[in-house]
């Protein structure tokens, strides 16, 4: 590996008790969100906008210029979700989470989703 990375997370408690969560590597110039998820008993309350905005946060207090993560072609809520919160797609990923399932690439740039 050419350059250091290091995988973090960051969890969201309601009451003591996980309700989502960000897996997360930064890289260099920008920061590769691995994972994320919602209990679905919590989605639609916030939650993960609110992880969102801390990674987007984290990108501009960081010196790094944007985010990325990858979904399923067939996730089309959670490309809604992703564009509703700035990112845009900007490639796809044959075959990325099976032989008959692509991904698609998302890109947050500082400055962009402001």
């Amino acid at each position: 590996m050419s350059q250091e990375q290091t995988g973090l997370a960051w969890f969201a408690e309601h009451d003591g008790e996980p309700v989502g969560y960000a897996l997360y590597v930064l890289q260099r110039n920008h920061i590769t969100i691995e994972r994320m998820a919602v209990d679905p008993a919590w989605r639609r309350c916030g939650i993960g906008s609110q992880l969102a905005g801390k990674l987007q946060d984290k990108v501009s207090g960081h010196r790094r210029a944007w985010l990325s993560i990858r979904v399923a072609e067939t996730d089309l809520t959670v490309q809604r979700w992703l564009n509703h919160r700035g990112f845009v797609a900007v490639g796809v990923l044959p075959e990325f989470y099976a032989s008959d399932t692509d991904g698609i690439l998302f890109h947050w740039h500082l400055g962009d989703g402001e």
